[in-house]
C-alpha cells in the first residue's frame, strides 16, 4: 500500500508534493495557556472592518488534553462597539500596552534592533 501512495504522490501536482517534507518541518512544544492567531488583534483598528485577518504559517497540534475557545474578530468588534465609545478608549490603551510589551519583549531578545514596535 505505501508504494501505491508513493507512486501517486510522485505523479501529484509540485503544490502537493511540498507538504509531503515533514521531516524539514520544525516542532516545538507549547505549555499552557498557548494564543494561537491572537495577532489580528493588534492590527489597526482602522484596519478590522475592510482588512482580512493577518494569516499565518503554523498550524496546533494537541497531544493531550485541550479546551479551546474561538473567537472571531468581528465579534471583539462588535462588542468593542456596543460599549463605544469608552470601551474602545480602553481597548485602544490595552492594544497600546500589548504592543509595548511586545516591544520591550523583542528589544530584550536583540538589543541592536532599535524599532520602537513590531509590524
Amino acid at each position: 500500500r505505501w508504494r501505491k501512495r508513493r507512486e501517486a504522490l510522485d505523479d501529484a501536482p509540485s503544490e502537493f508534493r511540498a507538504f509531503t517534507h515533514f521531516r524539514a518541518m520544525k516542532t516545538t512544544t507549547a505549555r499552557a495557556p498557548a494564543f494561537f492567531g491572537e495577532a489580528c488583534l493588534w492590527q489597526p483598528w482602522e484596519q478590522w472592518v475592510d482588512g482580512t485577518p493577518p494569516a499565518y504559517k503554523y498550524s496546533a497540534q494537541c497531544d493531550t488534553k485541550v479546551e479551546l475557545v474561538h473567537i472571531r474578530r468581528q465579534v471583539v468588534r462588535k462588542v468593542v462597539e456596543m460599549f463605544s465609545p469608552w470601551e474602545q478608549e480602553r481597548w485602544l490603551v490595552f492594544q497600546d500596552s500589548v504592543l509595548d510589551g511586545i516591544a520591550e519583549s523583542m528589544a530584550k531578545r536583540r538589543p541592536t534592533d532599535a524599532s520602537p514596535r513590531p509590524p
